[in-house]
């Protein structure tokens, strides 16, 4: 079975967000540094082509395969497996070839229309950055709006009340830099004496 060319879907998700330049991240990242490297680019600019990490003979997605870009139905279950969405949630346009499964879908390509934040979580000067990332980009003002975008659930919103841990996922939704956040301390090391080499 082939998977149908869709237009007009949407899909939620939620990111980290690099500070320094206001690139949207992925909140699934591998583990091995030069994959993150490669993962760190994949929604630059708000968009995102899939490419499978197993078969890069095939075009994600492909109904035998895991591979595509994963966007959520209704807030509801995007909050229930990612806390980061307490914080932070996109609508994304999903694009090209769609699979539709129980909870959202699989996409060829995605593109970010949308971001909701909570308060306190993206600084004026990030949403600023963010911006210049993601031209067009809308800011939502109620976690409530992402569900008015065609094909996404209106679920009764449940208010999740604030704890510690949560407010801990809150925070961790900027990160400082990719460098320091990931880099082992030889990378470190290396990129300091750059620094020093073209300051002094």
């Amino acid at each position: 079975m082939k998977p149908d060319l869709e237009v007009g879907v949407f899909g939620l998700r939620t990111f980290h967000v690099e500070e320094l330049s206001g690139t949207l991240l992925p909140v699934n990242l591998p583990m091995e540094w030069h994959a993150r490297r490669d993962y760190f680019h994949t929604w630059e600019g708000g968009t995102c082509i899939a490419k499978c990490w197993f078969n890069p003979d095939h075009q994600p997605p492909e109904p035998d395969c895991t591979c595509g870009i994963y966007c959520i139905r209704d807030l509801t279950n995007l909050r229930s497996q990612y806390k980061q969405a307490d914080g932070l949630v996109a609508v994304v346009a999903l694009e090209g070839r769609v699979i539709e499964g129980e909870l959202g879908w699989r996409a060829q390509a995605g593109r970010v229309v949308a971001l909701w934040s909570a308060p306190g979580v993206i600084t004026a000067q990030l949403r600023k950055r963010i911006n210049r990332q993601i031209p067009g980009l809308t800011w939502l003002t109620s976690d409530g709006q992402v569900t008015t975008y065609p094909g996404l659930e209106d679920q009764p919103l449940v208010s999740i009340p604030s704890s510690p841990v949560r407010d801990a996922v809150r925070r961790s939704i900027v990160f400082a830099s990719p460098t320091m956040a990931w880099g082992d301390l030889s990378e470190m090391r290396f990129a300091m004496r750059v620094l020093r080499s073209l300051l002094w």
